[in-house]
């Protein structure tokens, strides 16, 4: 019975040795940088806004 205990208990303190670590690798992996907008989709460079603009009108107003 005490046998059986203390396995559970090492076992139990794997699985949360391996989470704190895992967390810490997390944590640290992230990007530390907050981007000031939370989206990456520029405004104006829609393939159909409406307008029928030719390709060099886009590249001009673009920068394309």
């Amino acid at each position: 019975m005490k046998d059986g205990r203390k396995k559970i208990w090492i076992c139990l303190l794997v699985v949360v040795l391996a989470a704190v670590v895992i967390g810490i690798l997390y944590y640290l992996s992230a990007p530390n940088e907050q981007a000031s907008e939370g989206f990456l989709i520029r405004t104006g460079l829609w393939e159909n806004s409406g307008t029928d603009k030719t390709a060099d009108a886009k590249e001009a107003e673009y920068g394309i």
